[in-house]
């Protein structure tokens, strides 16, 4: 990634899946939410996590609603459905997941701790 000289110069925000090589980089990241929803899927289904489903179909009802707005030709959500449709659900649903995935803590094991599978971090674009 160095050597294609893409983001070594970047700055500003990219929007990228998983990779951990993209991280590296001194950038603002945001993660796409068709991964998201794709990685978010296995995560139900492997577990049976609530929380998991509930924030899936919290992102496709944004993908959804964002196109119905772009299609009436608004460019943006209002300030309300931001924080309380969107925001403030997504908050709750990614600390219930937190709560039931803690990182491990310094229990003895070797090597550096686990990464969740989704960085609290890092925030998502609709």
């Amino acid at each position: 990634m160095v050597a294609s000289g893409i983001l070594t110069w970047f700055r500003g925000i990219a929007v990228h899946d998983f990779w951990r090589s993209y991280e590296r980089f001194d950038v603002n990241h945001v993660y796409c939410n068709a991964h998201l929803i794709r990685e978010l899927r296995p995560i139900h289904e492997n577990t049976g996590q609530e929380w998991a489903l509930k924030l899936r179909k919290l992102l496709v009802w944004a993908q959804h609603k964002k196109k119905e707005f772009i299609a009436a030709g608004k460019d943006r959500f209002s300030p309300y459905c931001c924080r309380y449709r969107i925001d403030k659900p997504f908050d709750e649903l990614l600390a219930s997941g937190i709560a039931q995935n803690p990182l491990p803590t310094g229990n003895g094991a070797r090597g550096r701790p686990k990464k969740s599978m989704v960085d609290p971090t890092v925030k998502t674009i609709f």
